[in-house]
């Protein structure tokens, strides 16, 4: 299980750093959303880091 959450958090990290990359960096309408995006993708490293290292 621990594989799989893996992979999912990392294909999640990437998905939102993929999409925070594509925003328009001079529009003040989206600051919210990608301040918000970037929360989410702290939160899944964060998550990631918790798993800790197990390819023992």
């Amino acid at each position: 299980m621990k594989t799989y959450t893996r992979q999912w958090l990392n294909q999640k990290i990437r998905e939102l750093e993929r999409h925070i990359e594509q925003m328009p960096t001079d529009d003040e309408r989206v600051d919210d959303e990608r301040e918000y995006l970037q929360r989410e993708r702290d939160n899944y490293q964060k998550w990631l880091r918790d798993l800790g290292d197990d390819t023992q």
